[in-house]
């Protein structure tokens, strides 16, 4: 018994660090958590109100860009006044009359020096419409790419969030078998070992049939305890991703549909995908992004025209008019003609095309992956509904050779170990019907999300698959 010893503690610890829930145990319900707790799921609405953002950018850049400025300076003049009018200086400049051409006028004017302190105001108003800047209208077009790589981002990371919400929620339910199949292999191998003890005592059994069963029942024990173990981490993995934790979980129903995919064949299903996944759509308006930001930096050697605009008043106040105020307007045409700048544009065209071409060869390598993985699940669905068939077959036939190796043992032609081999094999089988049921529909998601028609719907029909029933308590 020295491994319950030592996982005893462990198991218990994850389970009672689970705080007490009432939150409903639905998928849909569980989404709707989701949605309000998954740090990848808010990001990815950020990531979406971002990318909406980028056209306004890029369009307003094509629009008219008006803007205004005003200037208020402390000003000290220390110099040469104005010029003013002196009648006494006719006498001293000798004045005559029959000398006019040889007469300077100069000296009938007085100029004092001056210091003055005054104020000055200004306001301007400035005018700029692009004419022709192909650079700025391409720049605007990547941005409508990245837009819509941006919505189809974000419809794809909505298939992502529903399939990681079945993941884990089943996640939790393959644990539940792995501890009901534990529970019942004990319960089985009690019995065992209590029909060994009783045989013994009667001298009908020898004690190497005892000491083997309570071999199995330590085992058994071992097997519980890590199945206590899986289940705390499957549902410490639920409550992180939807914040919440439960005390109760839907398993699946015995009778759920089980059907091969229609249409049933992979090459119809590829051929689905390449036209409708999500992901792709994305990848494709990225290379239509950098498709654009080639023909960007391309047209960095074309020439730019612009209108342009200003209207400027200027106000001086130094109480004497010294300076009078000043307004002007200009109305104009711009043209910049880019001649040479140091093999900078011609550098990033060149950079810009081999992002292009990258993204390419990217989005090429994603359609073959694609199509493998749509390729795969479509098999594994198959596999699964198969498989499904079998278990149930298996069932039939384990339980009738449990009966015949019980049989066997009473009459002494088995041992014990071939009896409790043969009940191990049919709760093998009923559990691996219930993981198979699991994987068909994991399988099935993983297919519709390839296509791009994995939607909450089909969440709510699997939530019509499950029984709700109480989680096992921390002993």
């Amino acid at each position: 018994m020295k491994y319950q010893i030592r996982l005893l503690p462990l198991a218990l610890a994850l389970l009672v660090i689970l705080p007490p829930s009432t939150e409903s145990s639905e998928l849909t319900a569980i989404y709707e958590l989701a949605t309000e707790h998954d740090h990848q799921w808010i990001a990815a609405k950020a990531a979406l109100r971002a990318g909406r953002e980028l056209p306004k950018l890029g369009l307003s850049r094509l629009l008219p860009n008006i803007s205004a400025s005003a200037t208020y300076t402390e000003n000290s003049y220390d110099g040469p006044g104005t010029p003013e009018f002196n009648s006494d200086a006719l006498t001293d400049c000798d004045f005559n009359v029959a000398n006019l051409n040889e007469f300077d006028p100069t000296c009938l004017f007085v100029t004092q020096e001056r210091a003055i302190d005054y104020q000055s105001q200004s306001l301007s108003l400035r005018l700029r419409q692009p004419l022709f800047q192909m650079d700025r209208w391409y720049d605007y077009q990547k941005s409508k790419a990245l837009k819509n790589q941006a919505e189809w981002k974000f419809d794809a990371d909505q298939q992502e969030l529903i399939l990681r919400v079945t993941e884990t929620y089943f996640d939790v339910l393959r644990a539940l078998e792995d501890l009901e199949f534990a529970t019942r292999e004990q319960q089985a191998v009690d019995f065992q070992l209590q029909q060994a003890n009783r045989r013994y005592e009667l001298g009908l059994l020898a004690n190497t049939a005892v000491f083997e069963a309570q071999a199995a029942a330590d085992l058994s024990q071992t097997q519980i305890l890590l199945a206590k173990s899986g289940l705390a981490l499957a549902l410490r993995n639920l409550e992180n991703l939807t914040g919440s934790s439960f005390k109760e979980i839907g398993r699946l129903k015995a009778d759920i549909p089980i059907s091969a995919p229609v249409p049933d064949t992979a090459k119809a299903w590829i051929t689905r995908a390449l036209e409708s996944n999500l992901e792709l759509y994305a990848a494709k308006q990225g290379v239509r992004a950098a498709q654009r930001e080639t023909q960007k930096n391309q047209s960095g050697h074309l020439p730019t025209l612009n209108f342009v605009s200003a209207i400027n008043r200027v106000d001086t106040e130094d109480g004497s008019g010294f300076i009078p105020p000043a307004d002007t307007e200009s109305y104009g045409v711009e043209l910049f003609l880019p001649i040479f700048s140091g093999g900078g544009v011609s550098a990033a065209t060149r950079q810009a095309y081999y992002k292009f071409r990258e993204a390419e060869e990217l989005y090429h390598a994603q359609k073959r992956s694609v199509a493998i993985f749509t390729e795969n699940q479509f098999y594994l669905v198959n596999a699964a509904v198969t498989r499904v068939t079998a278990q149930k077959l298996a069932i039939v036939s384990n339980k009738r050779a449990v009966q015949a190796t019980k049989a066997s043992f009473d009459s002494g032609t088995r041992t014990l170990m071939d009896v409790l081999n043969a009940q191990r094999t049919l709760l093998n089988a009923e559990r691996d019907l219930n993981l198979a049921r699991i994987d068909y529909i994991l399988h099935n998601f993983r297919l519709k999300q390839a296509v791009g028609d994995l939607k909450l719907e089909d969440l709510s029909q699997v939530s019509n698959w499950l029984e709700t029933v109480p989680l096992p308590k921390a002993e």
